[in-house]
């Protein structure tokens, strides 16, 4: 509804507005995740009970065309060959401020020893791992892990991770162990308020758009959404500020992610202090502007143009990397209305090793016995997600618990299909050969949902998680990810006796063929 009916309406029409500004407020309520203020839990407000109604925020407006991504990626892929190389580094030279160069060859250091193996821990929660290929994408993800390079994972959820629940918690114990700082991917602007205890972000100036509200887009605009799901169109004046909260080590290395929609120019201003401007073309590609340079705090400014701008990524130059990319209300359906050439080019520019798929809390259904129809929805999401980002290993997260009201006695008592469901999202990554993680054997790990709920780890709706739940998640998820880097060190402690092994063998029988044999077997009788 907009201001001006509010804003045009009077006398009679009094009473009826005012119901409106009060359901407006009430749904503004329900759309506030869970935080803390202090040392205040807030959960999520449920004035409606849509958490309650597994339909509601289910997306049925994105439909796979797998097709039609192989062929805009096909031309795309054509295109790229056309242009000369050249070309392509005068542009990347463009994008880069080195106000203090980064030396990206340089390597973290990753300690591993015999204390990382958990595979007897009967409260590890591993991944199960169904690629059958000599070299599994999970085991290049293990290796990338241990080798001190970058390892950069997509994570993407719906409303259960909002606000950096569970994957702050992730990044922080992953970068403590693997090398790495800096809050991941940030949004430039949404359409909604959140509370996000990782960072600090004031936008003025944008109209932004969800993917989830289509009839809202634009028509030129609804094949630019990246996978973040998010993006915002703005012209002079338009700004952001973001600001990392976390006072952790100062990331170095930033990237702004940004498509001109006719040429443009921006500033852009590190910690209050250094100041440079880019022209971004008009040329139908996504460009980034990489800065090389300690910055705690970066302000985006554009002077000229009109600018879609998706968000920023800040990191080091080396170790852990985790975006969190969440959408509210999106199944994984969203991902078919996303600019297939988008991803593809954004996925150039980051280099994903692994991306995280956490969804099925929107379609759980009390006494449901089956789920074929999301099963095949999630080989298409999975199919999609390995097109667009085809260096990457795809793990799917399994529901987690979720308990709603009974009728009758008006208590809460859990949905009996979450395991069943759970069955149909592994049955899903065995068909695509990708990792699955059961979420809800983590959580029954745990001590369960009346566990949950005794610590204040989850909301009132007894559905989403807050800050506490998603550390605990995190903690189990991390678990994962270490015995997946053991495993790794494990075959190269292995490889490396086996060529010991070989080296030796192969010495011992050059010495054997070099061997004199004694005086007396050299003379012959007569």
């Amino acid at each position: 509804m907009s201001g001006k009916f509010f804003s045009g309406r009077k006398g009679v029409f009094g009473s009826f507005t005012l119901a409106l500004v009060v359901a407006a407020g009430a749904a503004a309520m329900a759309m506030i995740p869970p935080c803390h203020i202090g040392n205040i839990a807030l959960g999520r407000a449920d004035v409606f009970g849509l958490y309650d109604n597994p339909e509601v925020s289910a997306s049925t407006e994105f439909k796979a065309d797998i097709t039609r991504l192989d062929r805009q990626l096909q031309e795309f892929e054509q295109s790229k060959s056309e242009v000369a190389d050249s070309l392509i580094e005068n542009l990347k030279a463009a994008s880069l401020w080195a106000v203090a160069p980064v030396d990206t060859s340089v390597r973290q250091s990753v300690k591993m020893d015999s204390t990382m193996d958990l595979s007897s821990d009967r409260t590890l929660v591993p991944i199960e791992n169904f690629d059958t290929a000599r070299t599994s994408a999970l085991s290049a993800f293990g290796d990338a892990l241990i080798s001190g390079k970058p390892v950069k994972v997509a994570f993407m959820g719906d409303s259960f991770i909002e606000g950096d629940i569970l994957t702050s918690d992730l990044r922080r114990m992953m970068q403590a162990r693997f090398g790495g700082s800096g809050i991941g991917f940030i949004p430039c602007d949404i359409p909604f308020k959140i509370y996000n205890k990782s960072v600090t972000r004031l936008s003025s100036g944008w109209t932004s758009y969800s993917i989830m509200k289509q009839k809202a887009v634009p028509e030129s605009m609804k094949d630019k959404f990246l996978i973040s799901g998010y993006l915002a169109s703005g012209g002079p004046g338009a700004s952001t500020v973001w600001e990392d909260k976390t006072g952790g080590r100062t990331a170095d290395l930033s990237e702004i992610y940004l498509y001109a929609e006719n040429e443009g120019r921006v500033e852009v201003r590190l910690n209050d202090s250094d100041t440079s401007f880019f022209s971004i073309p008009a040329d139908g590609h996504l460009h980034s502007i990489r800065i090389e340079a300690p910055a705690s705090r970066i302000e985006l400014k554009v002077k000229s143009g009109r600018i879609l701008c998706y968000g920023i990524r800040t990191g080091l130059a080396s170790g852990f990397h985790l975006d969190n990319y969440s959408v509210r209300s999106n199944n994984g359906q969203a991902i078919f209305g996303t600019g297939a050439v988008m991803n593809r080019q954004y996925d150039e520019m980051v280099g994903y090793d692994m991306v995280v798929l956490q969804y099925g809390l929107n379609i759980l259904q009390d006494g449901k016995t089956a789920y074929l129809k999301y099963e095949q929805q999630l080989v298409d999401i999975i199919t999609y997600i390995r097109r667009s980002f085809p260096g990457a290993a795809v793990l799917v997260l399994g529901v987690s618990d979720r308990w709603i009201k009974d009728q009758g006695s008006e208590e809460f008592r859990p949905i009996d299909s979450a395991s069943t469901l759970i069955r149909y999202q592994r049955s899903a990554a065995r068909k695509c050969r990708v990792c699955f993680w059961n979420t809800l054997e983590a959580m029954e790990k745990l001590g369960g949902m009346p566990y949950f709920i005794e610590n204040g780890w989850v909301a009132a709706d007894h559905t989403h998680i807050n800050y506490r739940g998603g550390k605990a998640f995190a903690s189990k998820l991390y678990e994962a990810f270490c015995q997946c880097a053991y495993d790794a060190w494990s075959r190269q402690k292995e490889a490396e006796l086996e060529r010991i092994r070989s080296a030796e063998l192969d010495s011992l029988m050059k010495a054997e063929m070099f061997i004199v044999p004694p005086e007396s077997a050299l003379k012959v009788e007569l």
